[in-house]
This record gives C-alpha cells, structure tokens and sequence, in this order.
C-alpha cells in the first residue's frame, strides 16, 4: 500500500486552515453588519414611538434657577429630558451623564433631569451625591409616564410647547452606537443645530462686581441685585449656563451672543425663606479663558 506524501498532507491541512479563517472572518463581518442593521432599525422604531400627552402638575420643582416650573420652561422651548428612576443602573447613568456633558450648548440648555424619587430627601442626598448640574424635577407620581416608569430604567425623551412627549429611547449600556445615533438625531433634528454652533472660540470677560450684600432683610421678602458682564475680547460671548446653589436664587439673562464691548446682564432675584445669615453662589458658564464666572450674594433674614 503507498503511502501519502508529506507534503500533500501539509498542504491539505494549510487549505484547510485558510479556509476556516476566512470563513469566520465572513462570520463575523455578517455579525457586525447586523448589529448596525438592529441599531438603525431600532432608531427607527424608537422615533415612531406613539407620542403621550404629559400633566406637569404632578412634577415639582426641585432645582432650577432659570424657570419657577416646568410648565413655564416648556412653554419656552422644547426640553430635552433625561429621566432617572429611583432604582436605576449606575453605571448606566454615568455613561450616559456624560456623554450628555458634552453636547452642544443650545442643547444643554433645554436639558432637564427628571426623577421619580417619593421623597424629597432622597432627591437630595442623590443630587449631592452625583454633583448634578442640570435643573432638577421629581414626580413621585409616575402614572403619567406610564410604561417608561414601569420598566425601571433610565430613558431620554423630548416633550414640547404643546406637553407632547416624543422621541422615547431607553439607553442599552453595551450599545453605546445606538445612543451615538439617538443624540445626533436630537441634535439635528430638534434643536437644528449646524456645524457653526458647535465650534465656538473663547474670548475675555471683564466683571466690576463680584458680591452683592443685601444687608438685613425680613423674612418673606423678595430681594434683587444685577451683575454686569463685558466681554472685552475679539470674539461674542457665549453664555452657556446659570446655575444657582439654592432653588431660593432665580436668575435671568439675555439669551444670545453678547458682541465684543458689549455687556450684558445677569439678573438675581433672591426670596428670604429662612431666618439668619445666607451667602449663595451664582455660577455663570461662559465660552471665556476661565471657563466659569462666580458671583456671591449674602446677607441676614429677620423676623
């Protein structure tokens, strides 16, 4: 009986070799082209999601120094809404709060944060906690979210001028693509922002008065102060942000580029709910050298 040559073996096996490396290399781009194909068709079911009519007199303000409701922040614009249930995923939050961080500013600032805690001091210790920097609302009731409450898990929505919530997406932690795809569609789509609003070049700020010292007041009363802001740079002023330390301190300003020497105004209404002294910190996000802007108002409540 003859005996097969080496070499024939080899070569069978080297055939045999090539051809199961490139069949799983086929096997997996087959894999990856479906997972894109179940990303898109997943977006695409997602913004086809039956739109809800919301009653915000179930949601209660716990933080906004912009807006004294949420029903006065929709009526302005449309928000975009970041929703987080009492037992969420923390790793799931973390991923996505950041990836939110990064938008675009006209973005961030029709951007909310909505929980479902039942009690006010748990929303507290969390905020504390997280070190959240967005307006902050509660609903301990969650019939009107209806089946986002009922899963449990942290979703995004939009709601606009007629309380119409749309656009739902439930976040899946080991598809960060897919969240990838649902921003760029908010952000395109909703809030219509171009190229031009994204890149936006830093300038110099000049600021008189840094402290407000509104002396003794009674308790109830409703004080105001303004602080100026001169942009003394080459490029407009971007403000981006007004975030207040306490619900107490509600600000206002001009929502558009402040022009090279040009100022512009932040508005500071502060209402006496508690007897003794306060010192609040106003924190003005801008596109200048610094970054952030700090004003100070203090003073003492009495009977």
């Amino acid at each position: 009986m003859k005996k097969t040559p080496v070499f024939i073996i080899l070569f069978a096996v080297a055939i045999t070799i090539v051809f199961i490396i490139l069949n799983k290399d086929m096997k997996t781009r087959n894999i990856n082209t479906d997972k894109m194909f179940s990303i898109r068709r997943n977006i695409e079911f997602i913004y086809k999601n039956n739109s809800t009519h919301i009653d915000t007199s179930s949601i209660q303000k716990y933080r906004d120094s912009t807006y004294n409701s949420l029903s006065e922040r929709i009526k302005s614009n449309t928000q975009f809404v970041f929703y987080v249930p009492e037992n969420y995923c923390n790793d799931c939050f973390i991923q996505e709060y950041n990836k939110l961080m990064k938008m675009p500013t006209k973005m961030q600032r029709n951007t909310i944060i909505l929980t479902s805690f039942e009690k006010n001091r748990d929303v507290r210790l969390w905020v504390k906690d997280k070190e959240i920097k967005y307006p902050i609302y509660n609903c301990s009731d969650k019939s009107f979210l209806q089946e986002i409450a009922s899963r449990g898990k942290i979703s995004f929505f939009t709601v606009d001028t007629t309380y119409t919530l749309k656009h739902l997406y439930i976040p899946i932690i080991f598809i960060p693509e897919q969240s990838e795809e649902y921003y760029n569609f908010i952000k395109n789509n909703i809030f219509n922002i171009n190229i031009e609003e994204l890149s936006i070049n830093n300038t110099k700020a000049d600021i008189v008065k840094k402290k407000h010292d509104f002396g003794n007041i009674s308790l109830g009363d409703t004080v105001f102060t303004e602080f100026s802001i001169k942009n003394i740079g080459d490029e407009p002023l971007v403000i981006k942000r007004v975030d207040s330390s306490c619900d107490c301190t509600i600000t206002e300003w001009e929502r558009k580029p402040v022009a090279p020497n040009t100022e512009t105004i932040i508005k500071v209404k502060y209402a006496a709910y508690k007897i003794g002294s306060f010192s609040k910190r106003i924190s003005v996000s801008t596109n200048t050298e610094n970054g952030i802007i700090q004003f100070t108002i203090y003073g003492n409540v009495t009977n």
